[in-house]
Protein backbone atom coordinates (compact mmCIF):
# COMPACT_ATOMS: atom_id res chain seq x y z
CA UNK A 1 0.00 0.00 0.00
CA UNK A 2 1.12 3.53 -0.63
CA UNK A 3 -0.08 6.97 0.44
CA UNK A 4 -2.30 7.67 3.39
CA UNK A 5 -1.42 8.98 6.81
CA UNK A 6 0.20 7.32 9.81
CA UNK A 7 -2.06 5.68 12.36
CA UNK A 8 -3.69 8.36 14.47
CA UNK A 9 -2.42 8.67 18.04
CA UNK A 10 -5.00 7.67 20.65
CA UNK A 11 -5.05 11.11 22.31
CA UNK A 12 -5.41 12.87 18.95
CA UNK A 13 -8.33 10.61 18.06
CA UNK A 14 -9.90 11.12 21.49
CA UNK A 15 -9.61 14.92 21.19
CA UNK A 16 -11.16 14.84 17.71
CA UNK A 17 -14.09 12.71 18.86
CA UNK A 18 -14.71 14.92 21.92
CA UNK A 19 -14.53 18.05 19.78
CA UNK A 20 -17.10 16.60 17.38
CA UNK A 21 -19.33 15.65 20.30
CA UNK A 22 -19.29 19.15 21.80
CA UNK A 23 -19.44 21.12 18.53
CA UNK A 24 -22.73 20.18 16.91
CA UNK A 25 -22.88 21.27 13.24
CA UNK A 26 -24.53 24.66 12.87
CA UNK A 27 -25.06 24.92 9.14
CA UNK A 28 -21.78 26.57 8.24
CA UNK A 29 -20.57 28.29 11.41
CA UNK A 30 -16.80 28.68 11.78
CA UNK A 31 -16.39 25.58 13.98
CA UNK A 32 -18.17 23.50 11.32
CA UNK A 33 -15.43 24.17 8.77
CA UNK A 34 -12.75 23.27 11.33
CA UNK A 35 -14.48 19.99 12.18
CA UNK A 36 -15.11 19.14 8.53
CA UNK A 37 -11.46 19.77 7.66
CA UNK A 38 -10.24 17.60 10.54
CA UNK A 39 -12.40 14.70 9.36
CA UNK A 40 -9.78 14.09 6.67
CA UNK A 41 -7.03 11.73 7.86
CA UNK A 42 -3.80 13.62 8.45
CA UNK A 43 -5.39 17.02 9.10
CA UNK A 44 -5.20 17.75 12.82
CA UNK A 45 -5.47 21.54 12.87
CA UNK A 46 -7.66 23.98 10.96
CA UNK A 47 -8.73 27.64 11.12
CA UNK A 48 -11.59 29.49 9.45
CA UNK A 49 -11.34 32.96 7.87
CA UNK A 50 -14.66 34.65 7.10
CA UNK A 51 -14.79 36.92 4.03
CA UNK A 52 -11.36 35.57 3.10
CA UNK A 53 -11.50 36.81 -0.50
CA UNK A 54 -14.52 39.06 -0.29
CA UNK A 55 -18.01 39.07 1.15
CA UNK A 56 -19.53 35.60 1.41
CA UNK A 57 -16.27 33.70 0.97
CA UNK A 58 -14.68 31.36 3.49
CA UNK A 59 -11.01 30.47 3.82
CA UNK A 60 -10.04 27.28 5.60
CA UNK A 61 -6.38 26.92 6.52
CA UNK A 62 -5.27 23.37 7.32
CA UNK A 63 -2.21 21.81 8.93
CA UNK A 64 -0.90 18.50 10.22
CA UNK A 65 0.79 17.75 13.53
CA UNK A 66 4.13 17.14 11.84
CA UNK A 67 6.42 19.54 13.73
CA UNK A 68 8.95 19.70 10.89
CA UNK A 69 6.52 20.13 8.01
CA UNK A 70 2.99 21.02 9.19
CA UNK A 71 1.80 22.26 5.78
CA UNK A 72 -0.04 19.42 4.02
CA UNK A 73 0.55 18.71 0.36
CA UNK A 74 -1.75 19.74 -2.49
CA UNK A 75 -3.41 16.32 -2.61
CA UNK A 76 -4.48 16.52 1.05
CA UNK A 77 -5.66 20.13 0.66
CA UNK A 78 -7.78 19.06 -2.32
CA UNK A 79 -9.22 16.16 -0.30
CA UNK A 80 -10.29 18.61 2.42
CA UNK A 81 -11.94 20.92 -0.13
CA UNK A 82 -13.71 18.01 -1.83
CA UNK A 83 -14.97 16.82 1.56
CA UNK A 84 -16.25 20.24 2.67
CA UNK A 85 -17.94 21.25 -0.62
CA UNK A 86 -21.10 19.16 -0.26
CA UNK A 87 -21.43 20.07 3.43
CA UNK A 88 -20.90 23.82 3.31
CA UNK A 89 -23.59 26.39 2.58
CA UNK A 90 -21.00 28.49 0.71
CA UNK A 91 -20.97 27.94 -3.05
CA UNK A 92 -17.88 26.15 -4.40
CA UNK A 93 -16.35 29.35 -5.78
CA UNK A 94 -16.54 30.95 -2.35
CA UNK A 95 -14.60 28.22 -0.52
CA UNK A 96 -10.82 28.49 -0.36
CA UNK A 97 -8.93 25.66 1.35
CA UNK A 98 -5.20 26.16 1.67
CA UNK A 99 -2.17 24.86 3.55
CA UNK A 100 -0.62 26.86 6.35
CA UNK A 101 2.55 28.80 5.53
CA UNK A 102 5.56 27.60 7.50
CA UNK A 103 7.60 30.27 9.30
CA UNK A 104 11.06 28.98 10.13
CA UNK A 105 12.44 30.15 13.49
CA UNK A 106 16.22 29.72 13.76
CA UNK A 107 17.66 29.19 17.23
CA UNK A 108 21.17 29.75 18.55
CA UNK A 109 21.83 28.30 21.98
CA UNK A 110 24.90 27.69 24.14
CA UNK A 111 24.75 24.78 26.57
CA UNK A 112 26.68 24.52 29.84
CA UNK A 113 26.58 20.73 29.44
CA UNK A 114 26.55 19.74 25.77
CA UNK A 115 25.95 16.13 24.69
CA UNK A 116 24.22 14.61 21.66
CA UNK A 117 21.45 13.30 23.94
CA UNK A 118 20.78 16.75 25.40
CA UNK A 119 20.72 18.27 21.91
CA UNK A 120 18.19 15.66 20.78
CA UNK A 121 16.02 16.37 23.84
CA UNK A 122 16.18 20.12 23.15
CA UNK A 123 15.12 19.64 19.53
CA UNK A 124 12.17 17.50 20.70
CA UNK A 125 11.10 20.13 23.25
CA UNK A 126 11.38 22.97 20.72
CA UNK A 127 9.32 21.01 18.17
CA UNK A 128 6.68 20.37 20.84
CA UNK A 129 6.65 24.10 21.66
CA UNK A 130 6.03 25.01 18.01
CA UNK A 131 3.03 22.66 17.90
CA UNK A 132 1.69 23.71 21.30
CA UNK A 133 2.07 27.49 21.03
CA UNK A 134 1.96 27.98 17.28
CA UNK A 135 -1.24 29.62 16.07
CA UNK A 136 -1.92 32.00 13.18
CA UNK A 137 -1.52 35.68 14.12
CA UNK A 138 0.13 34.58 17.37
CA UNK A 139 3.58 34.91 18.88
CA UNK A 140 6.34 32.56 19.87
CA UNK A 141 7.79 34.18 22.96
CA UNK A 142 11.53 34.12 23.63
CA UNK A 143 10.77 33.19 27.23
CA UNK A 144 8.83 30.11 26.05
CA UNK A 145 11.73 29.07 23.78
CA UNK A 146 14.09 29.34 26.75
CA UNK A 147 11.64 27.40 28.91
CA UNK A 148 11.42 24.60 26.31
CA UNK A 149 15.21 24.33 26.27
CA UNK A 150 15.23 24.16 30.08
CA UNK A 151 12.67 21.32 30.01
CA UNK A 152 15.00 19.10 27.97
CA UNK A 153 16.27 16.09 29.87
CA UNK A 154 19.84 16.66 31.04
CA UNK A 155 19.91 20.41 30.38
CA UNK A 156 21.70 22.20 33.23
CA UNK A 157 22.02 25.79 32.04
CA UNK A 158 21.91 27.57 28.70
CA UNK A 159 22.23 30.92 27.00
CA UNK A 160 19.66 31.65 24.29
CA UNK A 161 21.31 33.91 21.71
CA UNK A 162 18.75 33.79 18.87
CA UNK A 163 15.99 34.79 18.65
CA UNK A 164 16.44 37.97 20.64
CA UNK A 165 12.82 39.12 20.34
CA UNK A 166 9.42 37.47 20.30
CA UNK A 167 8.55 36.03 16.87
CA UNK A 168 5.29 37.38 15.42
CA UNK A 169 3.28 35.07 13.17
CA UNK A 170 1.21 36.41 10.30
CA UNK A 171 -2.42 35.48 9.60
CA UNK A 172 -1.60 32.26 7.72
CA UNK A 173 1.71 31.28 9.35
CA UNK A 174 2.61 28.43 11.68
CA UNK A 175 6.04 28.19 13.31
CA UNK A 176 8.58 25.48 12.59
CA UNK A 177 11.97 25.03 14.17
CA UNK A 178 14.62 26.39 11.82
CA UNK A 179 18.34 25.71 11.88
CA UNK A 180 19.85 25.31 15.33
CA UNK A 181 23.30 26.73 15.92
CA UNK A 182 25.09 25.28 18.94
CA UNK A 183 27.32 28.01 20.38
CA UNK A 184 29.98 27.97 23.09
CA UNK A 185 28.74 28.58 26.61
CA UNK A 186 30.51 31.56 28.21
CA UNK A 187 29.71 30.85 31.88
CA UNK A 188 30.75 28.16 34.33
CA UNK A 189 30.32 24.54 33.26
CA UNK A 190 27.50 22.61 34.90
Amino acid sequence: MTGGADTEELETWRARVMERYYWIPQGGADPDYVIWAKEIAGITRAWTFRHYKGTGTVGVMVATSNPVNPAPGDELVKAVRDHILPLAPVAGGGLFVFAATEKSIPVTVALAKDTPEIRTAIIAELNALMLRDGAPSGKIYVSRISEAISLATGEVAHQLRVPTADVVLEKTELPVLGNITWATYTGENG
